[in-house]
């Protein structure tokens, strides 16, 4: 096993011992960032479930997909900083660029599929009374 002092950072590794701390840390942070998307994402369905604007398949959905989103951006943001070896906040301005793009182009590859989704709800929802309501008799 190799093992090198790095003399910017003073920190002497091992080959191999990076990589996993590196994934390590990934996988923790793309954790705590699902929690924190699907918090979001939970409190502001809440009041559009409530006001009937949102079924509760429908916020589930939203919420899921949300916090899957904030789950696999945070990770990868982390995994890039963290693989650039960088430190300070040069590694925060990696992390929120990477997370960003990929955050970008998650809800790019997922929203045409919930706009459907929703699309098709709201029409359900949206005939649903129509079909309860009596019909007007013209007959007197």
């Amino acid at each position: 096993m190799s093992n090198y002092y790095n003399y910017q950072t003073g920190v002497r590794t091992y080959s191999g011992q990076t990589a996993g701390l590196v994934s390590r840390a990934s996988l923790n942070l793309g954790v705590v960032g699902a929690l924190v998307g699907g918090a979001a994402a939970a409190a502001k369905a809440i009041p559009e479930v409530r006001g009937n604007r949102m079924s509760g398949v429908q916020a589930t959905r939203e919420v899921l997909k949300e916090a899957a989103g904030s789950g696999l951006s945070t990770a990868a943001g982390a995994a890039v900083a963290g693989a650039l070896g960088l430190g300070g906040a040069l590694s925060l301005v990696a992390m929120f660029g990477v997370a960003t793009g990929v955050k970008y182009l998650w809800n790019s590859a997922t929203d045409s599929s919930s706009r459907e989704l929703v699309a098709t709800g709201q029409a359900e929802a949206a005939e649903a009374p129509k079909a309860a309501k009596p019909k007007k008799s013209t007959k007197k």
